[in-house]
């Protein structure tokens, strides 16, 4: 009754209106810049013929990593200009050079841009959070819940780790072989590292069900309020976004995230009496006294539960397909793990390091990068400079492809670490840098390492389906499936 009572009341009216406001301030950005002094020859090149719909068409499609690549080497500069609204009112910096994007990433006055990301995170996460929060609010969190992901708690993490690898090979893995089945290997990574998330972070094991319907609302809020909402700006609006039934799909699904994870907080405060867990980060969520209330809480808890499965699924992923592609690569790395000794020997194989820093080179789950916010000029390494407020995307996937740094950059060759140069180890993203990179990244590093290192010493893994790859937020094989079978 409510949905029908806000349609009734903002109906035509606010699409008229909110178009005008759209345009009229497209027109008085576009009137200041025309009023400003002539473009400054030190500026990158602008991209001329494409327009700000096409910009929009470019980072929307699935295939966004693939164009953008293609288009900085058909533009032949490593940093380029491509406007986000008519006449190039706003326009965005593409930065494909990995020297200017670390200065503009490791830079403490570079920030966040926050209306590029606002409409997802207000949606998903029910409000704002710790991914886009600036100043103490996201500082103490940081600070508070740093211990979580140290070296010591990070060698906690590995004997629960195994539990449940050997869970999923017990009741997953182990009958699809016996069947001669496949596996969407997507489907099957993001189960293990949603319940790897779980239990080391929130002391938390799924009831039945549970998990499934987690990722089935994430999908659900991936779909809509990213791929399907960042290509049509109406389902952005505060009262036209009402008039989408997808929407409304998308919107309790997020709800139904908040209230999980409100779940797994209350779970965990009826354990702090007997056996809290001071080293886990849901304890250290809940004893930090600077958030202003539980809803803060719960929204940071559905940032930390995405961000410690997806991305690492997503790379996992990525890992088992291109070593089915490449069955020679597989069986180089198999016979590197069977020689080594022991566990920790198998989890430092030189050859496995070499593997996925080859994947997370081809495949950074954020493929498209960060958007930031100029805090002062940056000087280019070519002497160009982008203006201080100006908006740089650092597109890792372009940045880690570069065709002067790498030999046949699109190819999956491992041993091209053997004896890498300084510039390709600089140019590797994967995390991000500065004070906003990667939290978690010793749980990403730890998961990739003790998962593939089981998987590849003991069972062979061959395509099916290959799949394609998409970028929906992240960057993912979807609708790859592979046969496996024992060693």
């Amino acid at each position: 009754m409510e949905a029908l009572q806000i349609r009734e009341a903002y109906g035509p009216m606010v699409v008229m209106t909110s178009i005008m406001v759209i345009f009229a301030s497209a027109l008085f950005f576009q009137f200041q810049r025309q009023q400003s002094q002539s473009r400054d020859p030190r500026l990158p090149p602008i991209v001329t013929d494409i327009g700000f719909k096409d910009t929009g068409k470019l980072f929307n499609a699935p295939t966004a990593p693939r164009d953008v690549l293609q288009l900085a080497r058909r533009v032949g500069s490593k940093v380029f200009e491509l406007p986000l609204l008519p006449g190039r009112a706003v326009s965005l910096f593409i930065i494909t050079d990995y020297k200017a994007a670390r200065k503009a990433l490791e830079d403490v006055k570079s920030t966040k841009f926050k209306p590029l990301n606002l409409f997802f995170f207000r949606t998903t996460h029910n409000g704002p959070n710790i991914v886009i929060a600036e100043g103490h609010r996201w500082k103490h969190v940081r600070k508070n819940t740093s211990a979580a992901f140290s070296p010591a708690n990070i060698k906690k993490m590995i004997p629960p780790i195994d539990m449940i690898l050997d869970n999923w090979i017990r009741d997953v893995l182990e009958p699809s072989i016996e069947a001669n089945t496949s596996i969407d290997i997507l489907d099957e990574m993001n189960k293990i590292t949603a319940n790897v998330i779980a239990n080391v972070a929130f002391d938390y094991e799924f009831a039945p069900g549970e998990r499934e319907q987690f990722l089935f609302d994430l999908s659900t809020c991936w779909q809509v309020f990213g791929a399907d909402a960042g290509s049509n700006i109406l389902m952005q609006l505060q009262y036209i976004s009402l008039l989408y039934p997808s929407i409304w799909r998308a919107k309790f699904a997020a709800k139904r995230m908040y209230k999980f994870c409100e779940k797994m907080m209350n779970d965990y405060r009826k354990k702090v009496g007997t056996k809290r867990q001071e080293h886990k980060l849901i304890d250290m969520i809940l004893h930090d006294d600077e958030y202003a209330n539980d809803g803060e809480r719960y929204r940071d808890m559905v940032a930390y539960v995405i961000a410690g499965f997806d991305t690492t699924a997503n790379t996992l992923s990525f890992a088992l397909r291109e070593l089915s592609r490449y069955p020679d690569e597989q069986t180089k790395l198999r016979k590197a793990l069977q020689a080594c000794k022991s566990p920790d020997e198998e989890r430092n194989c030189p050859q496995l390091k070499m593997v996925l820093k080859e994947i997370t080179r081809m495949f950074p789950a954020a493929a498209l990068g960060s958007v930031r916010q100029l805090g002062r000029d940056l000087v280019l390494p070519s002497g160009n400079i982008i203006p201080k407020d100006s908006l740089v995307n650092t597109n890792y996937y372009a940045i880690q492809r570069d065709e002067e740094l790498f030999e046949n950059p699109d190819a999956f060759h491992p041993s091209r670490w053997e004896n890498p140069t300084p510039e390709q180890t600089m140019s590797i993203m994967t995390f991000s840098l500065g004070r906003r990179s990667c939290q978690g990244q010793g749980l990403a590093n730890i998961e990739l390492n003790l998962i593939l290192h089981r998987l590849i010493s003991k069972y062979s893994f061959e395509i099916e389906e290959e799949g394609i790859e998409a970028n929906v937020i992240l960057f993912k094989p979807v609708g790859t499936t592979l046969l496996v079978k024992r060693v």
